[in-house]
């Protein structure tokens, strides 16, 4: 899964352009998918990846880039979901009221 290149910046850019792609193909019913893909994205975005110890690696480009994915995902998919927006929430919220 998506913890195993928690080192490598690459891949998961790599990974969020897959996702991208997925998401925006008209061929492509991803419904039973969507959770697993906003799962993978959200780690992206609120994990302390193991490659952001290393200064050279701009982890903050990445973290954006999943959001603005996070968010396109929910626009697009969301209604194929239930309970799809709780579900970003609660992982939101978990993670900004931690002490």
């Amino acid at each position: 899964g998506v913890k195993s290149v928690s080192h490598d910046l690459e891949q998961l850019n790599r990974l969020l352009h897959m996702v991208k792609s997925l998401v925006q193909n008209p061929y492509l019913y991803l419904g039973s998918y969507v959770r697993s893909l906003v799962s993978s994205v959200m780690y992206c975005i609120l994990e302390p990846l193991a490659a952001s110890i290393n200064p050279l690696n701009d982890h903050w480009t990445l973290r954006d880039y999943a959001a603005l994915l996070l968010s396109h995902i929910f626009w697009t998919h969301g209604d194929l979901v239930s309970g799809l927006y709780r579900q970003i929430l609660v992982s939101l919220q978990k993670v900004l009221s931690d002490p």
